[in-house]
């Protein structure tokens, strides 16, 4: 009894060290799960950290796009309007100048126009009084020649008469 007592005593600390044995094991077990459960969420949080990260930039880069397409956007509308506005001063600028070379050509063409009408009214005051010398001169001759025919008739009545 007293062996059976010891082979039992035996046994029960034989159990007791396979027990904590493999109590320790599956304690390993567990932790190694734990770990390995943290590291995967940890892994996974590390990822979707990543990955808003990665969204953010992103984000940000198309926010970036956005906003240099919209400056120059507005850079090509100013320079739009400028060059506008610089065609719209050139035309008018245009039109003025030809508005004043008009002026100028239609105030020379008035100024030719008067001197050619003063040239012409001097041409016929002069032409009007040459015809009147020259009917004068005429009239005179004829008066000449009238006498001298006259004078031709008496004589040629003297000579008859002689």
């Amino acid at each position: 009894t007293s062996e059976l007592r010891q082979t039992a005593e035996q046994e029960v600390s034989l159990l007791k060290q396979d027990f904590e044995r493999r109590e320790r094991s599956l304690q390993q077990m567990l932790d190694q799960a734990r770990l390995g459960q943290e590291e995967e969420t940890r892994t996974a949080e590390i990822q979707l950290a990543m990955k808003l990260k990665r969204q953010e930039e992103l984000l940000r880069a198309s926010e970036a796009k956005i906003k240099s397409l919209e400056e120059s956007g507005d850079r090509q509308q100013e320079l739009y309007e400028r060059h506008v506005g610089q065609l719209s001063q050139q035309i008018r600028s245009s039109q003025e100048n030809f508005r004043t070379q008009l002026e100028v050509a239609q105030s020379e063409n008035d100024e030719q126009l008067q001197a050619a009408i003063a040239k012409l009214s001097e041409v016929e005051r002069t032409s009007k009084s040459e015809r009147e010398r020259m009917r004068a001169e005429v009239e005179q001759e004829r008066e000449e020649q009238a006498s001298k025919l006259a004078q031709a008739e008496e004589l040629g009545q003297q000579v008859i008469k002689l």
